[in-house]
């Protein structure tokens, strides 16, 4: 190898619009955008840093619905919320 980077990095998204919960029309998990990344740097050929998060944003996952009859998202209110949180990982990773 004539050239070997030192540093790496990744970033992912990931996007998903609003969707039913199990066909009923009225209950739906809200739009929403998450992301995941990531750093590392090569030390020498044995030994490299890292750091990887996820969700560093803390996106929450909403759950909405709307009353009986009504278009969906019209007079929609929230009902449920789940929060998971960021995740944040740092090491050092050896090569034998």
């Amino acid at each position: 190898v004539l050239f070997r980077s030192k540093f790496g990095a990744s970033l992912n998204f990931i996007w998903v619009d609003d969707r039913y919960i199990d066909g009923v029309n009225y209950r739906f998990w809200g739009a929403m955008t998450k992301w995941d990344g990531g750093l590392s740097w090569d030390l020498n050929k044995y030994a490299s840093l890292y750091v990887s998060t996820r969700n560093p944003t803390n996106q929450k996952d909403l759950r909405y619905e709307t009353p009986p009859g009504a278009a969906k998202g019209v007079g929609k209110h929230l009902r449920h919320m789940e929060e998971y949180g960021d995740n944040w990982i740092f090491g050092v990773r050896g090569r034998f």
